[in-house]
């Protein structure tokens, strides 16, 4: 284990944190058998059983599907604004760190996809010389 103690994140605040680099151990490695086992599970029941697949394709997952590289692009961002914005109010809570980093990388990749990369879209395939979109029936 290597500790880092008086890491300052926001408004130079220390914060303790342990963490474990060593991936060689025992329960790093269980914890990987466990997780690779899950995955397997979840592919070989996606693939045999489609009623999952009708969970997993409803409209919140198409959404996220919609806006990911905004999810991708924005998530560190809205991390360190919630533990600035946390911290200034002194809510040290993992769970309330969590929920409002979603929440923020949500809004933030929604407004990002409607303002940003829908204009944009519109315009390269207006613009464009040649026919990128592989799924013309798509309307962004």
């Amino acid at each position: 284990y290597i500790k880092f103690k008086n890491i300052k994140i926001a408004y130079n605040k220390p914060i303790k944190m342990n963490i474990n680099l060593e991936s060689n151990s025992k329960s790093s490695k269980s914890i990987q058998k466990k997780f690779g086992l899950e995955f397997v599970i979840l592919i070989i029941n996606l693939v045999y059983k489609k009623i999952l697949l009708r969970v997993l394709e409803n409209q919140f997952f198409n959404y996220l599907g919609t806006i990911s590289y905004g999810l991708y692009m924005y998530h560190q961002i809205a991390i360190v604004l919630c533990i600035n914005v946390l911290l200034k109010f002194h809510i040290m809570n993992d769970v309330a760190l969590y929920v409002s980093s979603i929440v923020i990388t949500v809004l933030i990749a929604g407004l990002s996809h409607k303002f940003l990369e829908k204009p944009f879209l519109t315009l390269k395939n207006k613009w464009s010389v040649f026919n990128s979109n592989i799924f013309p029936e798509n309307k962004y």
